[in-house]
């Protein structure tokens, strides 16, 4: 029997990933998070030495990118009641809230500066080793099987516990195909369900949007919707796939790197689009 071709072999078994119910039983809205994480080690697993030094974006190798979704993870942990794999330090007294990488007044991009100083240096495995026990720890917790509404301050938005999990998948599926396209390898796209929550994620956060016109954005494909961006009458209509809302608004994409098209004003079009892209929530 002839084996199949490599593009092929890739495009099955990412097909095969992201069907396979994932390892551990979530509730709903840590599925995502569940399947990105267990799509990203397995491609994580097959690679060289010589592939985790590959650049993948920002000034970032794969370990690094690695190592920024650990720190984002850690996020979650206090809140979700599970130890982080770095734990950040504590600084107290006058300068306590400065813009220290680490410190609680630094934010969530001083987190991840923390976080990858730590890992800066270390033997890649000890990276993905750490990020693996510690996702693990989180889809294990009380949080990732029962919807907890409590709310948290993540990545610089207030938003319940539960959604922030939907959001690690959001942005561990992105930051693995941004990986993926690294080393040429495929990260499967999230299960229908779960599309179609990410989406409903995303158009929450724009729906707040500033914008002069009303622009309709139409989303096909699993998780399909249908949605208004702005006031006042409709001016314009986007229609893309939900994946490649996604992709743009994570910051994963550029405007002119998705297929989007755009009828109507075209001022009000590409001042949606813009919206969208702003958004940049990786």
């Amino acid at each position: 029997m002839n084996a199949l071709p490599a593009a092929l072999r890739d495009r099955v078994m990412g097909e095969a990933v992201r069907r396979r119910p994932p390892a551990v039983q979530t509730g709903p809205h840590a599925r995502a998070y569940a399947h990105a994480v267990a799509s990203l080690d397995a491609m994580l697993r097959s690679l060289t030495a010589d592939e985790w030094a590959l650049p993948v974006r920002h000034d970032w190798d794969v370990q690094r990118t690695v190592v920024h979704l650990m720190a984002g993870d850690g996020a979650l942990c206090a809140a979700a009641r599970v130890p982080e794999a770095v734990p950040l330090p504590r600084y107290e007294g006058l300068f306590a809230e400065a813009d220290i990488p680490g410190s609680p007044g630094a934010g969530w991009a001083g987190r991840s500066t923390y976080v990858l100083s730590r890992h800066s240096g270390r033997p890649f495995r000890m990276s993905w080793h750490a990020w693996r026990a510690q996702s693990r720890s989180l889809l294990g917790c009380p949080a990732a099987r029962d919807r907890d509404e409590t709310a948290i301050e993540y990545a610089g938005r207030r938003m319940s516990l539960a959604d922030a999990f939907l959001a690690r998948g959001f942005e561990t599926w992105l930051h693995g195909d941004d990986i993926g396209r690294a080393v040429g390898r495929p990260m499967p796209e999230p299960a229908d369900e779960s599309m179609a929550l990410l989406v409903g994620l995303g158009l929450a956060m724009l729906s707040k949007a500033d914008l002069p016109a009303q622009t309709r954005l139409a989303l096909t494909g699993p998780g399909a919707a249908d949605a208004r961006l702005g006031v006042g009458p409709v001016a314009a209509e986007l229609t893309m796939s939900t994946s490649d809302f996604c992709r743009l608004l994570g910051g994963n994409r550029r405007a002119d790197e998705i297929a989007v098209r755009a009828d109507g004003d075209a001022d009000a079009a590409e001042q949606a689009l813009a919206a969208i892209a702003a958004m940049a929530i990786l």
